[in-house]
């Protein structure tokens, strides 16, 4: 068994693809595009992680992300945990394990601070167990109508509750929009405060959120996706677990194919942990939609 960095050129992609298409069947959206998309064009830089390989063939792959997030008020770059996958001829054998580690190791020594990620019930003991992650609470789901807040300053007081939130600036924001697979659409609500939807399984529902934006301007203005009147989901956590928001149900935990819960892991062993009542998400910031 050999181990290597992750790689991007298009022949590593395809075998990325066909190691995906023989662990994840049902899952359509590992295409060459997506995963280009997903690996090399991030503005806060390409995916990091590991391989393992056994002669010409793919064992194992896990990969993270960089990103940006306010960490108890200070800006800090960290690794969004994404892609993980061994080939069924060698499960059993520890190379997740051994592959996350080599990956945190490596992201420890090269500047970055933390590694979080959303996982649901399967994944989640492997991280926690195996991997020293904090398991910080179920997201909410929710499903209703209309928007969260009334204006900018209303989501400004919720910001500052926040311990935990990615960091999106105009550059990071369009490339998320631009998913190959799931494009975001954006529309302004206020001078700040923009709506984000994208596409679920579902044909009339649509996953949303809302965030401040302050450096957008006319010329830059995001695509817009019309949304009026369908149902819409949340997918995320609001500091306080307060909810506020009369036209949104909470989904019956039988209802939802797989609860998901926010995990996370301080990279220098510093005891930092995020407190479950204190964490700003939304499905933009992983990679549910």
């Amino acid at each position: 068994m050999k181990y290597r960095f992750v790689q991007t050129d298009e022949a590593t992609l395809a075998n990325y693809r066909a190691l995906f298409e023989v662990c994840f069947p049902n899952a359509r959206h590992y295409t060459i595009p997506y995963l280009k998309w997903l690996y090399t064009s991030n503005p806060a830089g390409v995916a990091i992680g590991f391989d393992a390989v056994a002669g010409e063939r793919w064992a194992a792959h896990y990969a993270c992300i960089p990103v940006w997030a306010r960490v108890k008020g200070e800006m800090q770059k960290g690794l969004l945990s994404l892609n993980t996958a061994t080939h069924p001829d060698f499960q059993g054998k520890g190379l997740f394990t051994k592959l996350a580690n080599m990956t945190y190791e490596y992201a420890c020594d090269n500047g970055y601070r933390f590694v979080y990620g959303v996982a649901n019930a399967n994944s989640a003991p492997g991280f926690t167990r195996r991997l020293g992650f904090q398991l910080v609470c179920p997201l909410e789901a929710r499903l209703g109508f209309g928007g969260f807040f009334a204006d900018a300053r209303e989501y400004e007081t919720l910001q500052a509750e926040v311990v935990f939130a990615r960091a999106w600036d105009n550059a990071s924001l369009r490339w998320r929009m631009a998913n190959p697979t799931n494009s975001v659409g954006a529309q302004t609500l206020s001078t700040s405060l923009h709506s984000f939807t994208a596409h679920t399984n579902y044909p009339l529902i649509q996953v949303y959120s809302e965030m401040l934006v302050s450096d957008w301007g006319p010329a830059s203005s995001p695509s817009s996706r019309t949304s009026f009147g369908l149902p819409k989901l949340f997918l995320g956590l609001f500091p306080g677990k307060r909810w506020t928001h009369p036209n949104y149900w909470a989904i019956p935990k039988r209802l939802r194919p797989s609860p998901l819960h926010l995990i996370y892991r301080d990279l220098h062993s510093t005891g930092t942990t995020l407190a479950p009542n204190a964490c700003l998400i939304s499905f933009m910031d992983f990679d549910a939609y």
